[in-house]
């Protein structure tokens, strides 16, 4: 399920993961969620697909925030790097696990991404099977990280 801007739908008993796709690109939105759906948990997907949009609905006061961010560098009107700034000086997104999945393979991204404290940079695959194994292991480090957390704060 797909839903452009605002709150995330609530669980329904299945483990639940709400995650803000920062990306362009209708195909790798979809591959995204393809990959989830074939998980045994439930994501709902918000999706930003401009550096102007991403920073509008990161910059609004009622923003949801996510349990992730899957963020393409290579977005347009703009540099992803910009967007990756505004999520870090934002004190309740800083936390939010930021995971750059881009076909950007250039050191420099790396290293800035890197400088702005991402949880992993991933270059895209192009292969389908890698390309869900790449997306199902985001999740599950995301659920590990989530479990973690819950466990800790009990």
């Amino acid at each position: 399920m797909t839903v452009d801007s605002g709150e995330a739908l609530p669980a329904t008993g299945e483990v639940f993961i709400d995650a803000l796709l920062i990306e362009d690109s209708d195909s790798d939105c979809f591959l995204i969620q393809e990959s989830v759906r074939r998980m045994p948990l439930k994501g709902v997907f918000r999706r930003y697909d401009t550096v102007e949009s991403a920073i509008v609905g990161l910059r609004d006061p009622g923003f949801a925030i996510p349990h992730c961010i899957l963020l393409d560098l290579n977005l347009p009107c703009g540099d992803g790097i910009d967007v990756l700034r505004v999520i870090r000086e934002n004190e309740k997104l800083a936390p939010v696990p930021v995971f750059v999945l881009t076909s950007s393979v250039s050191p420099r991204d790396v290293e800035k991404a890197q400088s702005l404290g991402i949880t992993a940079f991933l270059q895209k695959p192009t292969q389908f099977q890698e390309f869900v194994n790449t997306v199902q292991g985001v999740f599950r480090d995301v659920l590990e990280s989530r479990s973690g957390s819950q466990a800790a704060s009990s």
